[in-house]
Parts: C-alpha cells; sequence; structure tokens
C-alpha cells in the first residue's frame, strides 16, 4: 500500500476503514506500524486529558465550601431557598452551589449571545436568585431559562433494580470524554423495543410513495446515498446499486442548515457519474462535513441508505424539487431515523463528536456536600431554540414530521428525541425506556390527530414559521407543504395558498405579531404567505373548537367564495361547498345559500353572490400565478384619521384610527407595508367586509375607547379588510386588517355602501 502517515491524521473521518484494510495485509507492512503508532499516542492522549480533567475537579473540591448564604440550603423536596442578589451570588466564585447556580442562569445566554452578550446578561444584577427543589428534576432556579434544572449526579452502575417504575432521585451522568460509540444504536433498539409502532416510521404511507416512484415513464424518482457503495441509488433499481433482499425501507434522513457554503449538489449533468458505484469517493472534498459526519455515522450504525436533500434531489430540475418538496412528510416521516444538524449555522458545523476531537462539550460539575455532585441539565427546546438550526424556515417541517430524531445541538450535546420519550448523554432517562417523559410542545400537537382544537395547533405553526428566515422568498409555501399534507388530514379539508377551506372566513384573518407585515408578491396578498413577517391568525375564543367555528360559519358569514388562477375558470372554495365538514355541525348545510344580513343598509340588493365577471386576460406576470378569490361582498368607504405604533416609531405593528363622515371614532385597523402615509390620512379609504364578530383584535382601540375587554358578549362588529386597486381597477390588494362597528355601514362616507364584486389577489 503508498499509505503516507498524511493519511493517518488524528481526525480521519475514514478511520474504521483503513483499519480493516491494514489488517488484511498484516501487522509487519510500514503502514501498519505507523497507523498503531498514532493509535498509542490518541490513547495517552486522552488518558492524558482524562487525568487533567481529575485532578482539577479534585483541587477544585479542596478549596471550594459552601458560602454561608448556601449553607442555609435545605436539601428537601419543594423546598424554597433564597441565595442572595445574582451581583451577590456572581462574586462568591469560591462556592461550589452559587458557581453551578450562574452556570444554570448563563449557560444557554452564552449560547445565544457567545461575544457580544456579557455578564449581567441582561439580568438585574439586584434581582434575587432562588432555588426550588423539585423532587426529581432536581433544583429550578428562577433567573435561569425555563426547564433548566440542576439535577444531582448518579455514578456509572449505580442504577437501582426498578427500571420500568420511576427514574431515581439522581437523575445526571457524568459524561464520557470518549466520542460516542454504541449510545445511538442503543436509543435506537430501546425505542424499536419498549415503544413499537407509536414511533415507528410511517412504511403504510411511505410505501405507495416509493412503489410510485418506480412505475415507468415517472419523471420523478426516490433516490438515497448507498454508504457502502458510495453513490446514489434510485429505490429498487437493481441496476443503480439496490439489492433485491435488501430492505430499502430503512434509511436515515439528514436534517441540516445549508448556509452559505460550497456544496456538492446532484444535477442533471452529474447525475449519471453519481449514481456509479465510488463516484462519492471521487467527490468527498466537494461535500461539506455535516454530510460526511453523517455518511460515517449511518455506517457506524449498521444502516446502508441516507437520504440528504443536496444529493437526493435534482437540484436544477424543477418538476424533480417539486415532487420531492411536495412529499416532505413522507421522506421525514418514513426514515428509521433523522439526524438534526443543530450545532452551527451551515453545512460545514458538523455532527459534533461523531469525529474525534469534533466536540469540546463542558459539563459543569460541583460537589456541594461530601457524596453529593450536581450537574446542569439543559432542556432540549432551550439548546435547539439557541440555535441557528431553528432559526431556519426550512428546517421546522424537518424537524416536526421525524417520528424518531438524533439532535446535535450547540453545546456539544446529543439528544434522543422520539414520539415518545427524550433521552441525553447527560441524563440516565435511556435506562428507563417504558416511561414516557415526553410532553409534546404545541408545535408537536397540532400535528396529532387526535388533538382537538386544530385552529389554536395551526395557529402555533404559521406562528413559528413565519418568524423564521427564508433565504428565498419564493420558497414560503414549499416550506409549509410538508406539514400542510398531514394538517389536510387531520382537519379533513384541502388548503388554498396556506389557509384551510375549512372555516375559511376565518383563517383568512390574520395579522402581524408584534411587526408589521411588509409584502410579499410571490404570492396573494390574503394569504400569510403573501407577507413576509411573523404571522399570527385571530381565533379569538369564539373559534377555539371547531363547534364554534361551525357555528360561526352558519350563522356570521355571508361570502361564498371563489378561486381562480389566472385565465383559468372559476371553482367553489372547498369549505364554500361544504364538502368539508368542520364538524358535525355542518352536515347539511349549504354553503352556496348564506346571505348578507343587510339591516344596516336596507335599501341595497345583497342577493347577487356568483361571480358575473368575466375570465381575466393578459394578466400582468406577477398575478398569473397567483390563486385570486372572487366574490361579493359589501364595501364601504371611510377615513383613517390617525396612524400610531406601540414603541412611537413607525416600524411596529401601526395601528390606524377609523372614523366616519361625521369624523366619530367607528373602529380601528392594523395597517400592513405602511400602505397609508401621513398624506392618506383623512382621506377616503375602501373597506370590505368579511364577517360579523364580537371579540376585538389584541390592542384595538376599541378597547380603550369603550373601557372593555377582548372578550365580549355583543356581535356589534363586523371584520373588515383594507383594499387597494390596481391601476386597472382589476384586481384588489389587501393592505390592512380591522375592526369596525356595524352601525358605520349607514353613517360611511360617499359613496356610501355597495354590493360588489371583488377579484382579490
Amino acid at each position: 500500500m503508498n499509505n503516507t502517515f498524511h493519511d493517518f491524521v488524528l481526525d480521519d473521518e475514514e478511520e474504521e476503514e483503513r483499519v480493516i484494510s491494514l489488517m488484511g495485509d498484516g501487522l509487519n507492512t510500514p503502514a501498519s506500524k505507523l497507523y498503531l503508532l498514532s493509535a498509542f499516542n490518541r490513547l495517552r492522549k486522552r488518558i492524558n486529558e482524562d487525568d487533567i480533567r481529575r485532578q482539577q475537579e479534585a483541587a477544585r473540591r479542596a478549596d471550594s465550601q459552601l458560602c454561608r448564604q448556601c449553607l442555609k440550603v435545605e436539601l428537601r423536596p419543594e423546598k424554597l431557598s433564597r441565595l442572595g442578589s445574582f451581583k451577590d451570588v456572581c462574586v462568591r466564585t469560591s462556592c461550589p452551589l452559587c458557581r453551578i447556580t450562574i452556570a444554570a442562569i448563563t449557560n444557554i445566554r452564552r449560547l445565544i449571545y457567545p461575544q457580544t452578550y456579557e455578564p449581567p446578561f441582561g439580568i438585574d444584577p439586584s434581582e434575587e436568585v432562588q432555588l426550588y427543589w423539585h423532587s426529581r428534576l432536581g433544583f429550578s432556579v428562577n433567573l435561569a431559562i425555563p426547564d433548566c434544572h440542576i439535577s444531582f449526579v448518579q455514578e456509572e452502575g449505580e442504577y437501582g433494580d426498578d427500571l420500568d417504575t420511576e427514574v431515581p432521585l439522581r437523575r445526571a451522568r457524568r459524561i464520557q470524554s470518549e466520542p460516542y460509540d454504541d449510545s445511538f444504536s442503543d436509543w435506537l433498539s430501546s425505542c424499536q423495543e419498549h415503544h413499537g409502532d407509536a414511533c415507528n416510521p410511517a412504511t403504510s404511507q411511505v410505501a405507495p410513495f416509493f412503489e410510485q416512484s418506480f412505475l415507468a415513464g415517472m419523471s420523478y424518482a426516490f433516490r438515497l446515498v448507498n454508504v457502502d457503495s458510495w453513490c446514489i441509488v434510485e429505490a429498487r433499481s437493481k441496476a443503480s446499486g439496490f439489492d433485491e433482499n435488501d430492505n430499502h425501507y430503512n434509511y436515515i434522513a439528514l436534517s441540516y442548515v445549508w448556509g452559505q457554503v460550497a456544496c456538492l449538489k446532484l444535477c442533471r449533468h452529474n447525475q449519471e457519474e453519481l449514481m456509479k458505484p465510488r463516484s462519492l469517493e471521487r467527490h468527498w472534498h466537494e461535500i461539506p462535513q455535516t454530510i460526511k459526519d453523517a455518511i460515517h455515522l449511518v455506517r457506524q450504525m449498521g444502516f446502508r441508505y441516507l437520504w440528504v436533500d443536496a444529493l437526493c434531489l435534482v437540484q436544477d430540475n424543477e418538476l424533480d424539487m417539486l415532487q420531492g418538496i411536495h412529499h416532505m412528510d413522507l421522506v421525514y416521516n418514513g426514515a428509521v431515523l433523522t439526524f438534526i444538524a443543530a450545532a452551527g449555522p451551515n453545512a460545514n458545523a458538523g455532527l459534533l463528536g461523531v469525529r474525534r476531537g469534533s466536540r469540546r462539550l463542558e459539563q459543569p460539575i460541583e460537589e456541594i456536600k461530601e457524596g453529593v455532585q450536581v450537574t446542569v441539565v439543559e432542556s432540549l427546546d432551550n439548546l435547539l431554540n439557541a440555535s441557528s438550526y431553528s432559526s431556519r424556515a426550512w428546517t421546522l417541517q424537518e424537524q416536526l414530521l421525524a417520528n424518531r430524531t438524533l439532535i446535535f445541538t450547540p453545546n456539544g450535546g446529543v439528544y434522543f428525541r422520539c414520539l415518545r420519550a427524550v433521552w441525553s448523554l447527560d441524563t440516565i432517562d435511556d435506562e428507563y425506556p417504558s416511561i414516557v417523559n415526553y410532553k409534546p410542545s404545541s408545535l408537536y400537537m397540532a400535528l396529532d390527530p387526535q388533538h382537538k382544537t386544530h385552529a389554536i395547533q395551526y395557529n402555533s405553526l404559521v406562528m413559528e414559521l413565519t418568524r423564521r428566515d427564508l433565504t428565498n422568498q419564493s420558497d414560503a409555501l414549499s416550506v409549509f407543504s410538508g406539514l400542510e399534507n398531514v394538517l389536510s388530514e387531520s382537519m379533513t379539508c384541502s388548503f388554498l395558498a396556506g389557509l384551510p377551506t375549512a372555516a375559511f372566513d376565518f383563517f383568512i384573518l390574520f395579522d402581524g405579531q408584534s411587526v408589521t407585515l411588509e409584502r410579499r408578491h410571490w404570492f396573494p396578498s390574503w394569504s400569510w404567505a403573501g407577507w413576509k413577517g411573523c404571522a399570527i391568525l385571530y381565533m379569538l375564543p369564539s373559534m377555539f373548537y371547531p363547534s364554534d367555528l361551525a357555528a360561526c360559519s352558519q350563522t356570521r358569514t355571508w361570502i361564498v367564495w371563489f378561486q381562480r388562477k389566472g385565465d383559468e375558470p372559476r371553482s367553489l372554495v372547498a369549505g364554500s361547498e361544504g364538502n368539508i365538514k368542520i364538524s358535525s355541525a355542518n352536515q347539511g348545510h349549504n354553503w352556496t345559500e348564506r346571505r348578507f344580513d343587510n339591516r344596516h343598509c336596507p335599501l341595497i340588493d345583497t342577493s347577487q353572490t356568483e361571480p358575473i365577471k368575466p375570465l381575466l386576460k393578459n394578466l400582468p406576470y406577477s398575478m398569473q400565478t397567483h390563486q385570486l378569490l372572487q366574490f361579493w361582498t359589501l364595501s364601504i368607504y371611510l377615513t383613517i384619521s390617525s396612524i400610531e405604533s406601540p414603541d412611537g416609531e413607525r416600524n411596529v405593528r401601526e395601528r390606524g384610527t377609523i372614523v366616519d363622515r361625521d369624523n366619530v371614532f367607528c373602529g380601528s385597523v392594523r395597517l400592513d407595508g405602511y400602505y397609508i402615509t401621513e398624506a392618506d390620512l383623512n382621506k377616503p379609504v375602501e373597506f370590505i367586509i368579511l364577517s360579523e364578530c364580537k371579540d376585538t383584535m389584541a390592542g384595538s382601540e376599541i378597547n380603550e375607547r369603550d373601557g372593555l375587554s377582548a372578550i365580549r358578549k355583543i356581535w356589534d362588529l363586523y371584520w373588515v379588510m383594507l383594499i387597494q386597486w390596481d391601476e386597472d381597477g382589476i384586481i384588489a390588494e389587501r393592505r390592512g386588517l380591522g375592526q369596525v362597528y356595524q352601525k358605520a355601514v349607514g353613517t360611511s362616507v360617499a359613496p356610501g355602501p355597495s354590493w360588489k364584486e371583488i377579484i382579490l389577489g
């Protein structure tokens, strides 16, 4: 062999393969001797590091004693202890309990602000520090990020005998300095054995998707990286490397932040080459570190196939990309396991700990009395929230759609999360696999078909998605497509531009969450996808449950919604047809017979609901791909007398005061995209009336004027949309959402109320 010393660097990710190869040559070759010398040096270095760490801990224990304040702490469950001010605790550096308390308060904050955020970390130095001992989680600290605990350390081999009932008091464990070896496979095996079908991939749903991709003539094929043959393969294609006896459903998926790094991508020009055995070896230098680590870990865990977007979707084939993105729910839901690379800002961050020397995890352990050691146990969700991973829109559905995930966090930790448990290297929870210790957040509950408050859960998903960063604004709906597929099934309705068609009148009511929305022109203005900024739906108390939505849809709405795209024929929005049932209360309800109650404008004929405007020709390019809404409703003109923002500047949730023809206050509107300027004040603007309501918007001026709470009993308001027409007066767009008193219809400004056909883009 022609191996050189350079081939045996400490962090060589192909070390295992080289050992096997060298052993085949025997131990008498120069290369074998060179490798063994290198391995010995690595072992000696690790032993020295462990000795140094133990000596440092022993010295710290010898020099440490509890301060006067901490001597008063009673180690009893459900006991509150006061340690003094944050400033005082910070300066008591010789006290082990004070040190571990400060670590609990500051560790996550250091991850969020690694360079610019220095003590006191935005905390009032005079604020009191309190410890509260929860019987099994350990201590919580009032100034720490919620769900962070100071837990008691249990040494290896000291676990109790009753492993299926309760996690013992000493919940934490010391993290070994060695790279992770069998822990990941053990976690997966424990989940498969003790959780069964609850966490298994949805093979029954994925199988038809696989089968369809194999059909002759299909333009899309499901591809995987074969880590044994080092090439890309198409599922079940013998010619491309699939063994007919191989179970190709056993694949692992990778979710990561691509970032602005060079990356080997599957494209039309290299597709044929990359499907040849050993081809990825030749392009190894072009593959980012995270994907390299994933390939290595898949091999180490005994699997053959990896799914990663850069190599499994043809990046310059629009149809292939669309097909793949549309099936993201099946890709991640069908994986045996998904690696989540949350440790860095791009694809070169790697999976920390997979390569020797890539992890630098500091685990603070303090001995607060003889034989009693404690450490900080961070919440997985807190670590994810502190990562670049959770700031990216694409990663949301990848994280939520996977049944089992192996998560590499920014602090160097590794967590296994399935639908029943969360296990980590720094706790002994995995020694008790039958205990369900995972309480899903609202984001995960949103995908639970058993959950009844679909409107609330859908809202939480939209808020989380729209607060995240998106490089290509045209991807706003693509990043939601996998979640939409799952929600469509659980909500038993179709979706239109990201909105459920069931109770469409209410899902169209959204606003910016502490931000003024700015227009995203790739999508219609009536959808949250058409706006940049964190969006919140106005799912007010009267609309929490399906039965509430159904009742409101029958009695408080009147619009018969039609949809069309460009010059295509119009069709009823599915929810308006009544084919989709929000609840049993909607059965038999004829949506096309809804009518507007014109008690405030009795002389106006409001009977027309069928669109009469012809097919649209020669639309601007930006409108040709929009889903347009076409419908009849009441139009009124009012004026906006003033604009204000909560912070006094025009950059956060602009609110306009609406007045009628007599300059009397009659409503409040949240403005989008800085549409109204000072020059537009006190000039007539057009509002279209969407539905009746009684609950007011958060921060509404109506509450301030009337002195009422947001929860009201009288249905005396209308939801209204501020609109602006294009130059030809053909298509309107949303420019704000608000509420007005119903009686304002009779006092609107000229030309007065009119029953009008609207095409909304």
